[in-house]
């Protein structure tokens, strides 16, 4: 709470829990803020870990961006209090610092294990242990209980599994056009996982002495949203006044680059890519004004966009949205000249 306090002071405003008392109200701009809840960690019959929800509001007369811009600096939609000490391990976040260290054994069966190879990217790391406990039964109940060891086995995620691992364990090999090529009768090796948990007070390093790895799972999904696009008379005006461009134009140079009777083949230069993707922009903000405010945001949110795919379809909506004005306008003359 006192650093909740640090911070509001450190804005600049006047403050107050709440309300301000009747008659001690200051002039805008001035802050209020509440403690709605919590959603505090229990262990042990106890808090392990503060949360704590703090809502701060900023009052003015009239949109003022420079104070909210204070406001933003210092919000605190999940207030955080950690009361861990420092000689005592609550808990534990993120896996971090992941390496492997390689297994060598020689011919009297000594061990040794390699320098450690960093492993970024580590996302998290799921283990279970196997084997069980054994019971033997004797005078009617169990007399001795084996406890059997067979380690752990489970899932490391990481964002990217890096090549020096794909070398050195699970022995792939790069070819000449430094291409990673897998082979069926190749064994993997051995080696040793080191590895911390971000937010372990002690820094406690694990190490698991004997690890094998199976290939990597490879997946991927194909991006299936759908865009809408929308055409209208205003989509000119907004296009020229966007890109200073001429949408007509574009679109006629666009038109003539596509091979209609084979799309996947055309050929079209940067400019005429950049054209596309300022058009396809506008019309699909036009459909839906919640995307993004800048055609790089909205492009950044597809993992492929086809300009042969869609540059067609484009061009069909606005031949049959300028074939409709085109009606309406004859339409409208007809009736003004009765």
């Amino acid at each position: 709470m006192d650093k909740l306090l640090e911070i509001l002071k450190s804005a600049g405003f006047p403050y107050a829990y709440d309300h301000f008392a009747e008659g001690e109200a200051p002039d805008p701009p001035f802050v209020c803020y509440l403690l709605p809840g919590s959603d505090n960690f229990s262990a042990d019959g106890k808090v392990y870990y503060r949360i704590s929800e703090v809502r701060v509001e900023l009052y003015t007369d009239q949109k003022d961006f420079a104070a909210e811009g204070k406001r933003r600096a210092g919000r605190i939609r999940k207030w955080r209090e950690q009361e861990m000490s420092a000689k005592k391990n609550k808990v534990k976040f993120n896996i971090c610092n992941v390496h492997y260290a390689l297994i060598t054994v020689d011919e009297d069966g000594d061990v040794t294990f390699g320098t450690p190879v960093a492993m970024p990217g580590a996302v998290s790391l799921s283990l279970e242990p196997n084997g069980e406990p054994s019971n033997f039964y004797a005078d009617g109940y169990a007399y001795y209980t084996i406890s059997n060891n067979m380690g752990y086995e489970g899932d490391l995620e990481l964002a990217m599994v890096p090549e020096s691992f794909r070398t050195d364990v699970l022995k792939e090999s790069l070819d000449d056009n430094s291409v990673l090529v897998e082979s069926a009768n190749v064994e993997t090796a051995n080696f040793a996982l080191l590895f911390e948990f971000d937010g372990d007070v002690k820094k406690i390093r694990h190490v698991l002495y004997n690890c094998s790895a199976a290939r990597p799972n490879i997946e991927s999904a194909t991006n299936e949203e759908e865009i809408a696009f929308k055409a209208s008379a205003a989509i000119p005006r907004i296009y020229r006044m966007r890109f200073h461009r001429d949408i007509y134009k574009d679109l006629r140079d666009l038109e003539k680059g596509i091979d209609k009777n084979d799309p996947e083949n055309s050929n079209l230069d940067l400019f005429s890519l950049e054209m596309f993707e300022n058009i396809a922009y506008v019309m699909a903000k036009h459909a839906d004004p919640s995307i993004p405010d800048t055609p790089e945001e909205w492009l950044d949110s597809f993992n492929t966009f086809s300009i042969y795919q869609v540059l067609p379809q484009i061009i069909e909506l606005w031949g049959l949205n300028t074939q409709t004005d085109v009606q309406a306008k004859k339409n409208f003359a007809r009736l003004t000249g009765k």
